[in-house]
């Protein structure tokens, strides 16, 4: 197991199986602990190698070979002749000077004689192990995956190797040439990065702090996706505040780092769920305006058209499912001063219970105040509007509607009655399931819970058919339309025919009247307004 550091009392340390990631990604602001915990990290997992954001970049001109154990260790913990049980204590002192958090970490010369000392030695086993009349291709050196991947991330550049020296040049038979000394600041970082990573210890964890820094955005993510699978036994541990890069890392578990709390203690929670689709993404980082998730197509649905006019100073972002704008609303709103904007979502009510729905408000998710949106349009005051608009009968048609409608609500209550309790007791018994359980005996006893309560559950029906009826007794016309779940319950009704409309002009027409910014427009604006259980009306 991967474990983090322990969190304030009442929430217990988070935990990764070693399998289930490739890459950890610690997003903070500055100052809110990221390097201590890299720290602890480096102190307390099994081998490690740490790459400090505070590090010297210069690159020596010459570079002399040495033993390779004796360069190995040089680099690694900074000194030689380390015993393996006093490892971390040579790192601290002689890699860190004692300093791990402010400490500046130069060891680009004792890499590069690492990275010669490995060249000099493969050159030296190649020629050795020459036979006449036999052709035995060459090794692959770590110099050589470095100046494959470098010359990648840079094509208009190339590396040159020669005895304890590194050119560039602008292309391979340019005669223009500059010692590897005088590269730019990004050219050595990336340098230093691929030569690092592939140095590190067999298995280690390889921390790196803050590695947007000196390098274009156009870069950073190409180059750890190539650097990343040449060390497919190592685990990557980045520190960023950068959303950007954050978001780029596949496979990667995301942790918000709120703050250091002292003793060892951080502020932190996992925020994986962030992972989402790249044009979504692109859309919300392309504005900073608030944002409303809403269900359905940008292009179809009633959803996105109708927010669109009631709420004109937010960015309306249709995803494909009330789950879908449930998942990424909660996991956004986790880390939204990353974003520096609002998020809510609105869903359907659909068949959720009350309690249901509040606690989604707790994580800035409303619900309508009728079952769907389709029904919206046919609440009592919108139905009354659209008669007087069309200069007919008011009190005639919704009587008319109404009663229709009562009608099919009656001729369906069974299956209503049904999909309904079926519905909250699947998500009750999914809230359970998604609860604690740590241990065999803890879902025993969960499944126990269920079983012992198979009389509450059914209950559940006798208590949702007697209200229904209650409904239809009473003639109660909002109550139904907070229930019923009939997509087409317009044409049902007749609604549309019955104001001398199609069910598609009665929509449009609705809709145009929101756009036009008239006094009659505000009048049905406010009646919307009224059936979304969101507070911020604009």
């Amino acid at each position: 197991m991967f474990k983090l550091p322990d969190r304030p009392q009442g929430k217990g340390a988070i935990e990764f199986d070693q399998d289930s990631f490739k890459s950890i990604v610690l997003l903070g602001a500055n100052g809110s602990g990221k390097t201590r915990m890299s720290i602890w990290l480096e102190d307390t997992l099994g081998p490690t190698h740490r790459i400090s954001a505070q590090k010297s970049l210069s690159i020596p001109e010459f570079v002399e070979t040495n033993n390779m154990k004796i360069a190995e260790e040089k680099f690694r913990y900074g000194t030689v002749n380390v015993p393996q049980d006093y490892a971390k204590r040579s790192q601290l002192v002689h890699r860190w000077n004692g300093r791990p958090v402010t400490h500046l970490l130069n060891d680009f010369p004792s890499l590069l004689q690492l990275l010669y000392t490995e060249e000099f030695h493969e050159s030296v086993r190649y020629k050795d192990s020459y036979e006449e009349g036999k052709s035995t291709p060459p090794p692959k050196t770590k110099l050589d995956i470095i100046k494959e991947i470098w010359e990648d991330i840079f094509p208009h550049r190339k590396l040159s190797k020669g005895a304890g020296v590194i050119e560039v040049s602008l292309s391979e038979s340019s005669e223009v040439r500059y010692n590897s000394s005088e590269m730019s600041d990004g050219e050595r970082l990336a340098f230093y990065y691929i030569g690092a990573v592939l140095c590190a210890h067999e298995n280690a964890t390889i921390i790196i702090d803050e590695p947007e820094n000196h390098l274009h955005s156009s870069i950073i993510k190409k180059l750890w996706d190539k650097i990343e699978p040449y060390r497919s036994d190592c685990k990557f541990v980045y520190l960023t505040h950068d959303i950007d890069f954050a978001i780029t890392r596949n496979e990667a578990k995301l942790i918000w780092i709120k703050s250091y709390l002292g003793n060892n203690i951080w502020d932190y929670e996992d925020v994986t769920d962030l992972k989402i689709s790249k044009d979504i993404y692109l859309e919300i980082m392309g504005n900073r305006s608030p944002i409303i998730f809403v269900e359905g197509d940008a292009n179809k649905s009633l959803d996105y058209r109708l927010y669109q006019e009631l709420y004109n100073d937010y960015d309306i972002i249709s995803l494909s499912s009330c789950s879908k704008v449930i998942e990424l609303t909660k996991s956004l709103r986790q880390i939204e001063e990353y974003y520096r904007i609002d998020v809510i979502g609105i869903i359907d009510r659909d068949r959720r219970s009350d309690e249901e729905l509040e606690s989604l408000k707790d994580h800035g998710i409303y619900s309508l105040e009728v079952s769907e949106i389709e029904n919206l349009f046919l609440v009592e005051e919108i139905v009354r509007f659209m008669a007087e608009k069309e200069s007919y009968n008011v009190e005639e048609t919704f009587s008319q509607h109404k009663e229709k409608v009562i009608q099919i609500f009656e001729g369906n209550l069974e299956k209503e009655v049904f999909d309904h309790a079926r519905q909250q007791l699947s998500n009750k018994i999914i809230n359970r399931l998604n609860g604690r359980l740590r241990t065999k005996e803890d879902y025993i006893e969960m499944l126990s819970t269920i079983g012992s309560s198979i009389e509450e559950n059914t209950r559940l029906f006798d208590e949702k058919n007697a209200e229904f009826s209650s409904y239809i007794e009473a003639q109660d016309y909002s109550s139904i339309l907070k229930v019923i779940n009939q997509k087409d319950l317009i044409h049902k009704s007749r609604l549309a025919e019955s104001i001398g409309l199609t069910k598609k002009g009665y929509y449009e027409k609705v809709l145009n009247i929101l756009k036009k910014n008239d006094e009659e427009s505000e009048r049905l604006k406010s009646i919307f307004y009224n059936y979304i259980d969101f507070p911020i009306s604009t």
